[in-house]
């Protein structure tokens, strides 16, 4: 199995014990899958630009299958108040980053 798949499979895991794939860019129990969310994000908006990008159509679609949300803060009218707060700081964190012109 590649390494993309291990990291879909152990976000599929995440959303059975959460209830949806938003998992933290710096979720201590799992932080490389936490990193890897984010990269996905990061490769579809590259993806989605007509630029470089190790996104691929079949991934997002299994990506989409498992309710996977492309940008944090869509999420935000989608989920319980409880969750709200974590999403609100994931998508601050995501706007950071971009800000940033970081390129990892």
């Amino acid at each position: 199995k590649s390494s993309w798949n291990i990291k879909f499979n152990e976000l599929k895991a995440y959303k059975e014990a959460f209830g949806n794939c938003m998992v933290p860019q710096r979720y201590q129990a799992n932080p490389s899958l936490g990193t890897w969310v984010h990269t996905q994000r990061r490769q579809y908006k590259l993806m989605k630009e007509g630029k470089k990008s190790s996104m691929t159509q079949e991934k997002a679609k299994a990506l989409d299958s498992i309710g996977f949300y492309w940008a944090a803060k869509n999420a935000l009218a989608n989920t319980n108040p409880a969750s709200a707060r974590a999403l609100l700081l994931l998508s601050k964190e995501e706007e950071n980053d971009s800000n940033s012109g970081s390129t990892a």
